[in-house]
């Protein structure tokens, strides 16, 4: 069984009272859910697209092997060293009042007789000012995603679509801040929750 969190629970039965609680789903039904949905992002190039910056950091690990095994080692593609100038440049985005939860107390188990709680963290909603870092190509694949569908661009071929992307991209990046933070923003969030999370810890 796996639980899930619901949000706008009646609570006890009053009137406009609500709460948060947790629904258990058997686990079959979850790996269904989850297959089908992982299909239809593999059949739908605009929804692979939008998710492609998350399948990729969750394979990086086999990504990095694959890299190696079928490129480096049978001399495919082009070595880049970490300092060579021609890697990309970030492109910072920033948010301001970010809403994040970190962890806080640790509340140990209370059993008895009568029942009892199990142990649990303190969860801390923040709102914080957060730099975020995204590499200069996963933006120009945002920019081809989010733009893609505009009338203006509906009749250019993708070489040359992403071409005018990259030739334009400051300029691009400053005109459509709003919606690539938008984009990211699932990103940021635990990017900033893990920075602060840290900062707590330490």
């Amino acid at each position: 069984m796996r639980y899930y969190k619901i949000k706008d629970v009646p609570w006890f039965g009053m009137e406009h009272a609500h709460t948060e609680g947790e629904i258990e789903i058997p686990q079959e039904e979850v790996n269904e859910f989850l297959k089908q949905k992982l299909k239809a992002i593999i059949e739908n190039p605009r929804l692979f697209e939008k998710y492609y910056r998350d399948i990729e950091m969750m394979l990086e690990d086999d990504l990095e092997e694959y890299a190696k095994k079928e490129f480096y080692e049978k001399g495919r593609g082009s070595l880049h060293k970490k300092d060579s100038k021609s890697l990309k440049d970030e492109v910072v985005l920033f948010y301001k009042d970010l809403p994040i939860t970190v962890l806080g107390k640790y509340h140990k188990p209370t059993w008895g007789e009568s029942g009892g709680e199990p142990g649990y963290y303190e969860e801390i909603d923040e709102e914080v000012d957060f730099e975020f870092e995204v590499d200069e190509e996963y933006i120009i694949e945002a920019l081809i995603y989010l733009l893609g569908e505009k009338e203006e661009f509906k009749d250019i071929e993708e070489k040359e679509f992403k071409k005018y992307i990259e030739e334009n991209l400051e300029d691009l990046i400053e005109e459509h801040k709003d919606i690539l933070k938008e984009y990211f923003l699932d990103q940021a969030i635990e990017a900033a929750e893990e920075y602060y999370q840290q900062e707590s810890n330490e």
